[in-house]
C-alpha cells in the first residue's frame, strides 16, 4: 500500500515520505494521550485532596477545598470530609468546604444537617456558602427550612438573598416559608426582594389574605422580577385578591411586558369582582405585541362575560398568525376562554389541530377537549403522533395535555405502553405515570 507523498513545514516534499508520514501519524494519535496524562498528573485525586483536607497545614487545606470545589460533582466521595471541614478554626477552610458541598449538589446531602448548623456560623461568608450548598442539594434538604427562614433575617443582605434562593430550589417542600418570604420580598436590599420573588415563584406559592398589603406594595419595585412575581402571588389568590386591581391596573401599564402579561392574568383569575379594570383591559387588545393582546383578551371574556365575542375575535385573529408560537398562545387561550369562545372559537381550535406546526396541534387538541370533550377521538390521535417526536418541545406539550385530560386517555395509553415503540412506551408510561395510574 502506497502512503501518500508527505509535506514539511515549509511545503515541501519530505526525503522519507513513508518515513516522515508514519512518524506524523504516530504523533497525531499519540499528542493528546500524552496530553491527557500531563493533565491528570497535574489534577491531584479526590483521595489525595481529601488527604489534604485533614493536614495540620493551613494553606494546604484551603487548597485542597477549592480544588474539590473545581471537580464539583467529580468530587462526591469527599463528602463526609468536606462535612468535617465545616467545623475548622479557618474561616477560609469552612468557606471552601461550603462551596465545595454547593459545586457537588445533590449528592451531598447527607451534609445537609451539618450546613443547617452552619447557617449560625460567626462568618457572613460562610453562612451565604452553607445557604447555597442548601439550595443545591434541592429537596432533599427540605430538613433545613427552619434554619434558612430564620436566615432570612441575618444581617448580611448576602446571606439573606443565599436563604431566599435556597428555599426556591427547595421549592414545594418549602411551603412553609411563604409567609417570610413574603416579608422577605419587602427587605431593603433589591437582590434579596428579586431572590424571595423567584422563590416564591418556584415554590407555587400562594400568600394568605392578611399579607396581601405586603404582595401589593412589591408590584411598584425598582425590579421587573419582583414586580412579575408579585402580580403572579396575586393571580393565585383570585377573587380574594379584589382590593389589588387598582394596582394591577397599573401594571398593566408596565414598562416590561411580562409584567403586564401577568397583571392581565391575574385580573382575569380575579374574575367579574376586577369589572373596574375592563377600560384598561380592553385598551390591550390592540397592543403591538401579541402576548399581551391575548392576555388581555382572555381577562376581559374572564372579568366581564358580555364581551366574549369581542375577546374572542381578537384571539381567532391571533391564531393566524405567521408565528407558531403565537398561533399556540392563541388557541391554548380559546380553551382557556372554553364554550363562551362559541362556533368561531370551537371551529378555529378544530382547524388549529391540522396546523403545520406541532406544538400548535397539542395546544389545539387540548383546547378542542376542553371545548368539547365528546370529541376525544379526535384529540388522542393528535397527542399520540406528537409522543413520537424527538423534540421536546413537541412532546412535552402532548404529555402535558395528556395528563390533564386523564383518566379517559389512559386506555390509549396504555395500548401504547404495551405496543408502542420503545420511545412511545417510555412517555406513555411517564404520562400514565403523572395521572396516577397504577399500571404505569
Amino acid at each position: 500500500m502506497e502512503l501518500p507523498m508527505c509535506m514539511t513545514p515549509s511545503g515541501k516534499k519530505a526525503r522519507e515520505p513513508r518515513l516522515t508520514c508514519v512518524a506524523l501519524l504516530i504523533g497525531v494519535l499519540v499528542w493528546p494521550l500524552g496530553a491527557q496524562l500531563a493533565e491528570a498528573q497535574r489534577t491531584p485525586t479526590v483521595s489525595a485532596l481529601i488527604h489534604k483536607l485533614g493536614s495540620s497545614d493551613l494553606k494546604t487545606r484551603i487548597s485542597a477545598a477549592y480544588a474539590l470545589t473545581d471537580l464539583g460533582p467529580a468530587a462526591a466521595e469527599s463528602v463526609p470530609a468536606l462535612t468535617t471541614a465545616l467545623s475548622d478554626g479557618d474561616t477560609r477552610v469552612r468557606a471552601g468546604a461550603a462551596e465545595a458541598l454547593a459545586a457537588i449538589g445533590e449528592a451531598a446531602v447527607s451534609a445537609a444537617d451539618a450546613l443547617a448548623g452552619v447557617l449560625g456560623d460567626e462568618d457572613s461568608w460562610v453562612r451565604a456558602g452553607a445557604a447555597t450548598a442548601l439550595g443545591k442539594i434541592g429537596p432533599a434538604a427540605e430538613g433545613a427550612v427552619t434554619e434558612l427562614v430564620e436566615a432570612l433575617r441575618d444581617e448580611d443582605s448576602g446571606v439573606r438573598a443565599a436563604a431566599a434562593g435556597a428555599l426556591g430550589e427547595i421549592g414545594e417542600a418549602a411551603r412553609t416559608a411563604t409567609i417570610p418570604l413574603v416579608r422577605a420580598v419587602a427587605d431593603e436590599d433589591s437582590f434579596v426582594r428579586q431572590r424571595a420573588a423567584e422563590a416564591l415563584t418556584r415554590m407555587g406559592a400562594t400568600p394568605p389574605k392578611d399579607l396581601l398589603a405586603d404582595v401589593i406594595r412589591a408590584i411598584r419595585d425598582e425590579s421587573s422580577e419582583v414586580r412579575r412575581s408579585a402580580a403572579l402571588m396575586i393571580g393565585r389568590m383570585r377573587e380574594k385578591a379584589a382590593d389589588a386591581v387598582p394596582e394591577l391596573e397599573r401594571a398593566v401599564t408596565d414598562t416590561e411586558v411580562a409584567v403586564q402579561v401577568v397583571a392581565l392574568e391575574a385580573l382575569a383569575r380575579i374574575g367579574p369582582k376586577a369589572a373596574a379594570a375592563v377600560p384598561t383591559i380592553a385598551g390591550r387588545l390592540e397592543h403591538e405585541e401579541p402576548s399581551v393582546r391575548i392576555a388581555a383578551a382572555v381577562a376581559l371574556a374572564r372579568v366581564e362575560p358580555s364581551s366574549v365575542d369581542r375577546a374572542t375575535r381578537v384571539l381567532i385573529e391571533a391564531s393566524r398568525s405567521a408565528q407558531a408560537g403565537i398561533r399556540t398562545k392563541a388557541v391554548e387561550a380559546i380553551g382557556q376562554i372554553g364554550l363562551e369562545a362559541g362556533a368561531e372559537g370551537l371551529a378555529t381550535v378544530t382547524s388549529a389541530t391540522r396546523d403545520r406546526g406541532a406544538p400548535v396541534r397539542s395546544a389545539a387538541a387540548l383546547a378542542l377537549y376542553r371545548l368539547d370533550t365528546s370529541r376525544l377521538d379526535e384529540v388522542l390521535p393528535v397527542l399520540e403522533k406528537a409522543l413520537t417526536s424527538p423534540s421536546d418541545k413537541v412532546y412535552e406539550p402532548a404529555i402535558a395535555a395528556l395528563t390533564e385530560i386523564g383518566a379517559p386517555a389512559v386506555p390509549r395509553l396504555s395500548e401504547l405502553f404495551l405496543e408502542g415503540g420503545w420511545l412511545v412506551r417510555v412517555r406513555a408510561a411517564e404520562t400514565l405515570g403523572n395521572i396516577g395510574e397504577p399500571a404505569a
